[in-house]
């Protein structure tokens, strides 16, 4: 398994930024919309350090691709 990392890119708003920054949580696919310092914070400490999802904050959730298998 690869070592957890954080991957930061910068991209053109597609419709879905109006509301402030927009955070992805990988592999699990969960969306963060109206990211703030405090939230991004938040984000960090639960979702990338603790594995839990700060649920209040989700935007939209990504369904698995077929041919993906747990554990890739």
């Amino acid at each position: 398994m690869a070592p957890p990392r954080v991957k930061r890119s910068e991209a053109p708003c597609l419709g879905v930024c109006a509301d402030g920054a927009i955070v992805v949580g990988n592999p699990e696919g969960v969306w963060y919309a109206g990211v703030t310092l405090e939230l991004l914070e938040r984000i960090v400490l639960e979702h990338l350090n603790e594995a839990r999802t700060v649920e209040e904050a989700v935007f939209h959730r990504l369904q698995r691709s077929y041919g993906v298998r747990d554990g890739e």
